[in-house]
């Protein structure tokens, strides 16, 4: 539905009973015994909480607060009890990096907090919320996502910071007819009110935060005037100010007093979802509004669902044979910027190796100009020689426009990567970015809550082959700038007539991106070994060593070598496969010239870092014959070639003897049956 400004507002607070009309004494009277309620209350808590308690509601519309509420995957939200009789409930938030945790308590309509002597009893609680409340006031796009994608309530919404960012049909066409207001200086919005004292939020200094009114810009928090106003509209009826951790300067901007929502009974809701380093960690905030609402089992069987959907996907991907190397990151003014544990987990249920692990790393302006003119090897203390290796080499590159979606192709990308022409990924035309729709971009605003589609389109990236009709739900294929000469080979099908040999080796001591870069070397390596053509040799990682090797032994019978994969932690599996059209045996050949031992004399003549290297055969070469080759024609043995000679040969006379046999027994019988009806 969307309104129309001349159309009156639906009622977002509790509905119930119309109550009859109260004389104007009685009006007063109950005018005055609510403030003094509102007094008690806040007198029994500690500031500044506080709570509007709703008189008017039927209380039997929502659900009483659960004994027992767990969150499963979120680490920043824990100690949930409840009232016996459920009308209130208390959670314990991490709402500070540095592990400050505050107690929020939820307070269902019509229900005063001063009949229950054991509300607040350890005197903990630092904010009382209305439940369910009548209108939000939100300073974050994924807090939309939460409220209109969670529990289907967007008309709570009653003020974001700036509505053009709400990416929803719904979210926009409210913001279009003002149902949605802001408070960010724009064109519309007088000078004298953009200036200072009335902006707090100027990036990157925090002046304006100690001594309020003594700097001069609009700052990213906009006018905060409008705000103070919008939370006076009763109108508007805003009972909570919700505030991300990523937005944590509002804290500050609270306590020095330049904001004062609880003057008008507006409480103030801090998340810690920021600080969640999993998908579904931060996915599970919908249950924390499922309180906030008044709702609980609906969201905790909406978040089932999310987790179900989550983890089919991404069994799905553990299906996958091989498991692809990636590279997050972007580039923001002078800082190259790295995927946190949050991305990385993604990357990791997706399938796919992260080079970085889960380390969110800033490197400085100086890895622009390592990148263009590379750095000495030998010097790992400086951190910097993984970090390029890694990017150098990752065969997909994803996240790098998330922020500026105005790259469209890889050329675009290029003008602003310099650095990363000769990047795999770059060479590859892999280059994915989660920017399918933009201006604005609706994965911050329903990614939050639908991890599982965010994974989903990685599974698509990673592993094409899978779900090869899957159509992205954000990401998207950058446009390819041209041919290019991927070092990426293509294994060589099976099905392809030749000899066809595989093995699979253990390498310690280095990571795997080390192994990785220097693939194009091992290569060249076995070129010259055996004589080979480089498109026709190649190594890849396998996605489950241990089912690899089990398939291996099924398929050929071949040795393993069990000790190794029973002791394989931390170490990198690298499979070996080697096509000719020629009759040859390439396995003898491997196994005469010990191909781990060469392999690993080739990476220990890089340099320090590869100088603990150790490669162990865990399987020896699996040789398999597929068609004909060799002299006679594709090349197989000449008694191969001379069997099926004589088998067809054999099939030929077989085949013209049953027809002669039936042709022969057709005539017969027609000719029975003239005879037979001559003489009837």
């Amino acid at each position: 539905m969307i309104l129309n400004p001349q159309q009156k507002r639906p009622q977002a607070h509790c509905r119930g009973k119309r109550q009859p009309k109260l004389r104007p004494a009685l009006q007063t009277h109950r005018s005055v015994l609510f403030v003094l309620v509102l007094l008690l209350v806040a007198t029994l808590t500690v500031p500044p909480a506080r709570a509007h308690v709703f008189d008017r509601c039927d209380t039997s519309s929502y659900a009483v607060f659960p004994t027992s509420f767990s969150f499963d995957h979120a680490q920043t939200l824990r100690n949930y009890s409840a009232a016996s009789d459920g009308s209130w409930a208390q959670l314990a938030m991490q709402v500070d990096a540095d592990g400050l945790w505050e107690v929020h308590a939820f307070v269902r309509c019509g229900f005063n907090t001063t009949e229950h002597p054991d509300f607040n009893s350890t005197g903990m609680v630092t904010q009382v919320h209305a439940v369910p409340p009548r209108g939000l006031a939100l300073t974050d796009t994924l807090q939309a996502g939460y409220v209109g994608y969670g529990i289907v309530r967007p008309y709570a919404i009653r003020a974001f910071q700036e509505p053009d960012y709400l990416t929803g049909t719904l979210f926009k066409a409210l913001a279009e007819v003002g149902y949605i207001h802001g408070w960010a200086c724009n064109a519309s919005t007088p000078g004298s009110l953009c200036g200072a004292p009335y902006a707090v939020g100027c990036t990157p200094t925090t002046q304006e935060f100690i001594e309020p009114g003594t700097y001069a810009c609009a700052g990213d928090f906009g006018n905060l005037t409008h705000l103070q106003r919008l939370l006076e509209n009763t109108s508007l009826n805003i009972d909570v100010f919700i505030v991300s951790q990523v937005d944590a300067d509002w804290r500050q901007v609270l306590r020095n007093g330049t904001l004062r929502p609880a003057e008008q009974n507006v409480s103030v809701l801090f998340l810690g979802e920021d600080y969640e380093s999993t998908p579904l960690g931060r996915a599970e905030y919908v249950k924390l509004f499922g309180l906030l609402f008044g709702i609980p089992t609906q969201t905790s069987e909406q978040f089932r669902d999310i987790v179900r959907s989550y983890e089919e996907a991404k069994g799905l991907a553990q299906t996958a044979e091989r498991r692809p190397s990636v590279l997050y990151g972007y580039a923001y003014d002078s800082t190259f910027y790295f995927g946190s544990k949050y991305q990385a987990t993604f990357i990791r249920d997706a399938n796919a190796y992260y080079v970085f692990g889960e380390n969110d790393e800033e490197l400085p302006q100086e890895l622009a100009y390592c990148f263009d003119n590379g750095i000495a090897l030998g010097k790992p203390d400086t951190g910097l020689n993984l970090t390029l290796l890694g990017a150098n080499s990752s065969q997909f590159w994803t996240g790098f426009s998330i922020t500026t979606p105005t790259e469209k192709t890889v050329a675009q990308v290029l003008q602003n990567y310099t650095y990363a022409r000769n990047w795999t990924a770059v060479l590859c035309d892999n280059l994915f970015d989660a920017t399918k729709y933009t201006d604005p971009n609706p994965i911050f605003e329903q990614g939050v809550l639908r991890p599982d589609l965010i994974l989903r389109d990685q599974i698509r990236i990673f592993h094409p082959e899978l779900e090869p009709e899957y159509v992205f739900n954000f990401y998207r294929h950058m446009e390819p700038s041209g041919l290019r000469t991927c070092p990426i080979v293509t294994p060589v099908p099976s099905s392809r007539a030749g000899v066809h040999v595989q093995a699979a080796y253990m390498v310690r001591g280095i990571p795997r991106v080390l192994v990785e870069s220097q693939q194009q070397r091992l290569r060249d390596m076995l070129v010259e070994l055996l004589g080979i053509h480089g498109k026709h040799i190649s190594l890849w990682y396998p996605t489950n060593a241990s089912r690899w090797l089990s398939n291996a032994v099924d398929a050929a019978g071949v040795q393993v070598n069990q000790s190794l994969v029973r002791n394989a932690n931390g170490s990198v599996f690298l499979v070996l496969q080697v096509y000719t059209p020629e009759s040859r045996d390439l396995a003898s050949t491997m196994e005469r010239a010990d191909v781990a031992l060469m392999l690993q004399q080739t990476l220990r003549s890089l340099g320090v870092l590869y100088a603990n290297a150790t490669l162990l055969a865990v399987t020896s070469p699996i040789q398999n014959y597929v068609g004909a080759s060799g002299s006679l024609g594709n090349g197989l043995p000449t008694g191969a070639i001379v069997g099926i000679v004589i088998g067809t040969f054999i099939g030929g006379v077989i085949i013209t003897a049953l027809g002669a046999f039936m042709f022969i027994e057709t005539r017969y019988r027609k000719r029975k049956r003239r005879i037979w009806r001559s003489g009837a």
